[in-house]
């Protein structure tokens, strides 16, 4: 039988004599406590163990304890420290051992050192049964000759019967690990258990780790389903073999959405992985795969596989992809008083585009890797080579970095394309490092970076006071969103007590989302003790130069703002009353009173920030109005001034007070002559207060003809919906409300009485208004449509969760009305539901145009885009334009005007609200149209289309009734007239017929096609050729009957039926007048084109006259052949002009 077994057998029937012989004790000596000594005394010099103690206490019957009780069983020993027992041994005669508690220190068992061998349960299959109350055991230790085990305390409950051990209460410290539980084991074969535990683990430092989980199976291998709760969540199960000759294992851990550390930003993480761990703590094999990520770390999967025992941990294979390529490596972890690891890493095929903001490639290395932190470089990265491409351009590099109480770079440099960095020396409590970077094309590394930058920097002295010294410049630097034109830097910086530094920065177009700024010339001079620096910036038309003295001492600076000037057009010259303190410092910071001028106005400031939190306050005197030109509409000045004071506070929670003042502030228009009213204010007073996460702002103004403007709003603390509580009130009456036409463009002669009493409540997401806002007698001229409103009423009445809106106004003979609401919904983006109705309104008022409408329109805006649904009538119109110059030009659409006219004009960014809008605009019977020679009466409908981000789009047509032009000595009868609209809205189809009737001759001229594309097509009744049915149609004549008078006519009705056909034309309609030269000139572009009209009086001699879209008055030409390559030029009219042409030809 095993040694184990043994001991087991020895112990139990050693433990039954004893009680036997002590239930026979009972009877006598054991009530009284020297005889229980000296019964205990008989028992051990008869019992099958060596017993000692050195004391002994109570009746053995009851209560009874040792001290150093000694006991050995075969080469097997035990020492309690202490022992009190509390037990009732009269049930023993009921087959009942009944302990009511034990409590031991200090108890420690030593088995003899042997070859390891399996442990071999015996049968037990006991016919008595116990029951422990509590056992409470302190200081264990257990030495099987190789280990010692060691538990600070077990705290248990037990009983037993004929079937099954039953712990009903287990716990158990030990260290930073600590056990509670429950279990059962039975007493048959294999001895099954069953048992539930929970565990926690806290370590001095990091960390600390629960689970809690099942054991299963039997004595001889137990079954583990445990779940580790924390700092991360994961399953483990599998089985442990405590009775085997050496303890065997076979675990599997698996996870899924893993993150370390557990609370906050997780700097790495693991979508799923598994780990295998089998053997024993001799020789194992470890297996683990696992998907990983990271800040600053690509996602990748990796699977490693490796061997150990208890000094060692050898990584057979690693195996990682990520970027897509891999990293293969193999290594060894030595596990002693310091761990030690080797690796050896190869990669191929990264391509860091897919992480990195760089241009794509890929990237090969062989890197050896050791951490030892016994060593002074605990990390050494010897990179034997860095290989690839990246962007296309060849990468390399090579090198040694080591990090540990110095970093180290050995022979370190990195290529890519012409771009080089390297770099050389140490750095740590002693400096000695060179850097260098060309970098020429920093465009290589990928799109969000550009330029070229050189520098070369040299790092001495010590930690506590480095000396640097840098040279560098940069041209066309950008890097992701910033931009510089181009840099300058020379430094010298030394640290070290009374050694001078001096710092030259130059930079200029420097730029990104937040600044911009023209340029930048910074420069600082002296030693630690006493330094100076100065700095000046541009930006557009703004001017910043300061310059400042200081002092570092005790890793704090202490400083004095000597001067500080800001120019700026818009406000002036603004410079620094007297010199102001500074000061800089770890968690420190502080300026004192500074007050900035200008004449009278002052802007003065303090502030400091440290253990307490950071305050800051700042006084505004006799600040212009003037200063809010930026913010006001176009024309508009502001006169007066404006006082103030700012306090902030952000400990121990933000506070802040807001409160501005001014006896009066006018806003009138910037033109002096203009007869517009101002908008003047008195004694306006305006407050904010932020404190507990409360608002409380109030807003007071009094305003001409007795008129006033008061409003109120606080919002209570932000609850538990990150909502706020409002409430507050606003109330204002203007008898004319003339005074705010400066602020309003596009409008003329307003006037008109507002009153409105309103209350806020709600939230910040659904406020609610109840009140009432209202305009009486409203009127104003609309200066781009020139009509006149009047009459204008408009009411805003709040009703809990919308504000209703009606009114009204008159224009010209008719009306307007709208209604709707305005849903208080931050959600929703406040929708706005409008109904427009009108009639007979007068919506265009010019001399040329007067056009009234009657529309039955729905508006509604939902935070997003304005939709437009119904119907507009016109039932009047009336057009009447004027003749345009017959010389007058239009710019064609595919011309492109270069030179001074085609100056790059600033174009806003398109901001405009998106418009989705289906409407019809129906014409009705009073719609005429008179000018450019046309007269006609308009008739039809058409339904307009509008999408967000699409061109508007009509289906319909509008009908040319009673058409007649007449022009030119023209008189042409429109048959026919439509323009049908069935897609683009500025595109629509024509379907026009004019005819002119001469005697018994119809000539007519059908137009079809688009308006882009319009076709022209000539008829006649009876058929004539083309040239004189335009002869027809333009003087009413026969060709035959026409003269050189009507050339000018016929060449433009020619040209108007496009360029392939009027050129063949002119020339048959020259033939007919009995000229030699009569042609269209369009190559030159439209303003230079016209019409050219000559003959030659002799072979050598051509006169003619010329006229141009650009100059209808003409001009004489006449030209004079000298020889057969030189000719004579001259050209008279508003100007003259005369030259000499040459013609040379070349094959």
């Amino acid at each position: 039988m095993p040694r184990a077994g043994r001991w087991l057998t020895r112990t139990v029937l050693a433990l039954l004599l004893v009680a036997a012989l002590l239930v026979a004790a009972l009877l006598g000596a054991a009530t009284t406590e020297s005889g229980s000594r000296w019964l205990v005394s008989r028992l051990f010099d008869r019992a099958p163990i060596d017993a000692q103690f050195q004391g002994f206490r109570g009746r053995i019957d009851q209560r009874f304890g040792f001290d150093q009780l000694r006991l050995r069983i075969d080469d097997t020993r035990v020492e309690i420290a202490r022992i009190d027992v509390h037990w009732r041994p009269a049930l023993l005669f009921a087959g009942m051992l009944d302990v009511v508690e034990i409590d031991a220190e200090g108890v420690s068992v030593a088995l003899p050192a042997s070859e390891p061998a399996g442990i071999e349960l015996p049968e037990f299959a006991p016919a008595w049964s116990a029951r422990i109350g509590r056992a409470r055991i302190a200081a264990l230790q257990w030495h099987d000759g190789t280990d010692v085990y060691a538990a600070d305390r077990i705290d248990l409950s037990a009983r037993m019967d004929a079937k099954a051990l039953h712990l009903s209460r287990l716990k158990t410290a030990s260290g930073a690990l600590t056990v509670q539980g429950h279990a059962t084991v039975g007493f048959v074969t294999g001895f099954p258990l069953d048992a539930e535990i929970s565990w926690r683990f806290e370590p001095a430092n990091g960390e600390p780790f629960a689970g809690r989980g099942k054991l299963g199976g039997t004595l001889a291998r137990i079954e583990l389903d445990q779940t580790l709760l924390a700092p991360v969540t994961l399953g483990l199960t599998g089985g442990v073999y405590p009775l085997a000759a050496r303890t065997r294992f076979d675990l599997d851990a698996q996870w899924a959405d893993l993150s370390w550390p557990p609370e906050g930003a997780a700097l790495v993480t693991s979508g799923g992985g598994q780990l295998k761990l089998a053997g024993t703590t001799d020789q194992y094999v470890l297996e683990t795969e696992a998907s990983f990520a990271g800040t600053g770390i690509p996602p990748g999967n990796l699977k490693v596989r490796g061997s150990g025992d208890r000094s060692q941990l050898t990584i057979d294979d690693l195996h990682a992809t990520l970027l897509d390529g891999r990293v293969t490596g193999s290594g060894q972890v030595r596990f002693s008083d310091v761990p030690f690891l080797t690796m050896a890493l190869e990669s191929a095929g990264l391509d860091p585009s897919n992480f990195w903001p760089v241009a794509a490639g890929r990237a090969d290395a062989r890197i050896k890797l050791t951490v030892d932190p016994a060593a002074a470089s605990v990390v050494r990265a010897e990179v034997e080579q860095i290989s690839g491409t990246l962007g296309g351009f060849p990468l390399s590099g090579r090198g040694t970095v080591a990090v540990g109480n110095q970093t180290q770079f050995r022979d370190f440099e990195v290529s890519l394309g012409e771009n080089r960095l390297n770099a050389h020396g140490s750095l740590g409590e002693r400096n000695a490092l060179e850097f260098t970077l060309d970098a020429p094309a920093l465009q290589r590394l990928g799109a969000d970076f550009g330029g070229s930058l050189k520098a070369a920097i040299k790092l001495a002295g010590t930690s506590a006071a480095p000396a640097i010294s840098a040279t560098g410049t940069a041209r066309n630097l950008r890097w992701t969103g910033w931009r510089i034109g181009t840099a300058a830097l020379d430094a010298a910086l030394d640290l070290a007590p009374n050694a001078r530094s001096r710092i030259g920065l130059k930079a200029t177009e420097i730029t990104s989302a937040a600044i911009g700024l023209d340029g930048v010339d910074l420069t600082a001079d002296g030693t630690r003790e006493s330094h100076t620096l100065t700095l000046a910036a541009r930006a557009d038309a703004l001017e910043v130069s300061l310059s400042a003295a200081g002092a570092l001492t005790d890793e704090r600076w202490n400083g004095r703002l000597e001067t500080l000037r800001l120019n700026e057009p818009g406000t002036g010259t603004w410079e620094l009353a007297e010199p102001a303190k500074v000061f800089l410092g770890t968690g420190r910071a502080g300026l004192e009173r500074m007050c900035i001028r200008r004449g009278q106005a002052s802007v003065c400031a303090q502030a400091k920030h440290g253990p307490d939190g950071a305050q800051a306050s700042a006084e505004f005197r006799a600040i212009p109005a003037a200063f809010a030109a930026p913010w006001l509409p176009a024309g508009v000045r502001a006169s007066g001034v404006v006082d103030g004071e700012l306090r902030w506070s952000g400990a121990p929670a933000a506070t802040a007070l807001l409160e501005l003042r001014s006896e009066s502030i006018g806003i009138a228009s910037a033109d002096p002559g203009a007869a517009i009213p101002p908008l003047q204010l008195s004694a306006l007073r305006s407050s904010a207060r932020f404190a507990d996460d409360r608002l409380h702002a109030t807003l007071t103004a009094a305003l001409p003809d007795d008129g006033k403007l008061d409003a109120e709003l606080s919002t209570d603390a932000t609850d538990a919906s990150g909502h706020r509580r409002l409430s507050g009130q606003a109330s204002a009456r203007i008898d004319s409300i003339a005074m705010f036409q400066p602020l309003i463009g596009q409008l003329d002669g307003l006037g008109g009485r507002l009153r409105a009493n309103l209350a806020v409540s709600g939230t910040t997401v659904a406020p609610r208004v109840t009140g009432e806002a209202r305009l009486e007698d409203g009127h104003a001229r609309l200066v781009g449509a020139g009509i006149e409103l009047a009459g204008a009423e408009l009411t805003a009445r709040g009703d809990a969760d919308a504000i209703a809106i009606a009114g009204r106004a008159r224009s010209g003979t008719g009306v307007i009305r709208l209604d709707g609401k305005l849903m208080l919904d931050a959600d929703s983006g406040f929708p706005l539901r409008l109904a427009i109705e009108g009639k007979d309104f007068r919506a265009l008022d010019w001399p040329e145009a007067q056009v009234d409408v009657s529309p039955t329109v729905n508006l509604a805006h939902d935070g997003r885009e304005l939709s437009l649904t119904g119907r507009v009538d016109v039932p009047h119109a009336a057009i009447r334009l004027k003749e345009l110059p017959r010389g007058a030009v239009q710019v064609s659409p595919d011309e492109v005007i270069i030179g001074p006219a085609a100056q790059k004009t600033p174009v806003a960014p398109d901001r405009a609200l998106p418009i989705r809008a289906q409407l019809v605009v129906a014409l009705g019977e009073d719609v005429r149209f008179d000018g450019l020679g046309l007269g006609a009466r308009l008739g039809g409908q058409v339904a307009l289309t509008q999408n967000p981000g699409q061109s508007p789009r009509g289906n319909g047509r509008l009908v040319v009734l009673d058409g007649r032009y007449k022009a030119y000595g023209q008189d042409l009868r429109l048959a026919r007239g439509e323009f049908v609209f069935a897609g683009p809205l500025d595109d629509p189809g024509l379907d026009l017929r004019a005819e002119r009737t001469s005697g018994d001759v119809t000539a007519a001229v059908e137009l079809g096609g688009t308006v882009s594309q319009p076709k022209a097509v000539l008829s006649s009744t009876p058929a004539m050729p083309d040239e004189q049915v335009l002869a027809y149609l333009v003087t009413g004549k026969p060709l035959a009957a026409a003269g050189t008078t009507d050339a000018d006519a016929l060449a433009s009705a020619a040209l108007s039926l496009g360029a392939d056909r009027a050129q063949p034309l002119l020339q048959r309609i020259g033939a007919a007048l009995g000229v030699d030269e009569f042609r269209i000139d369009a190559d030159a572009g439209l303003a230079e084109a016209g019409l050219e009209i000559g003959k030659y009086l002799q072979p050598e001699f051509y006169v003619g006259y010329a006229a141009t879209l650009a100059d209808p008055s003409g001009a004489l030409l006449v030209k004079y052949r000298l020889t057969d390559r030189l000719r004579l030029k001259a050209r008279a009219g508003k100007a003259q002009a005369v030259g000499i042409e040459f013609e040379l030809e070349r094959n």
